[in-house]
Parts: C-alpha cells; sequence; structure tokens
C-alpha cells in the first residue's frame, strides 16, 4: 500500500533522517546478534576445553576495574613529578 502526500523539505527531511536511523538501528541490531551468537560457540569451544563457568565481566568484555585505577593512579602520580 502506498500512500502520496505532499510536504515541504522539512518534513522530507525529518522522514529520510528518521529511515536512516532506523536502517542503521537494525544493522547495529543484526550484528549484535551474530556477535551473541559466536561468543557462544566460542564459550562453548573454551568450556568443553575447561569445565568452568565463563565470569560475568568476561562475558560482557569489561576490564579488570582494579587494575585500572592502579595504572591511572600511578600515571598521575608520576605527572606531578
Amino acid at each position: 500500500m502506498f500512500h502520496l502526500f505532499f510536504v515541504n523539505d522539512n518534513y522530507y527531511f525529518f522522514f529520510r533522517l528518521h529511515q536512516l536511523l532506523c536502517e542503521r538501528l537494525l544493522k547495529m541490531f543484526q550484528q549484535s546478534l551474530r556477535l551473541i551468537e559466536q561468543e557462544i560457540r566460542e564459550l562453548n569451544e573454551n568450556n568443553a576445553q575447561r569445565n568452568r563457568q565463563p565470569s560475568v565481566a568476561a562475558l560482557l568484555r569489561l576490564s579488570n576495574r582494579r587494575k585500572l585505577i592502579k595504572k591511572k593512579k600511578t600515571n598521575h602520580f608520576l605527572f606531578f613529578f
């Protein structure tokens, strides 16, 4: 079904940008699903090798906060000298 309506440039730009945003969000969603499937496959392969549950931080690809804080403190400390 197709509807034709006439609008000025502002509405056209709005609808065009909305369409671009929706397309990009859809692509990002599809890519995230592919990445999740890949992560699950890799984790299953790794868990088969070692019977250990992965940590939540490893699943979310988070860095170790303690190491990050220590590095930042030492860099700032050395900066003052």
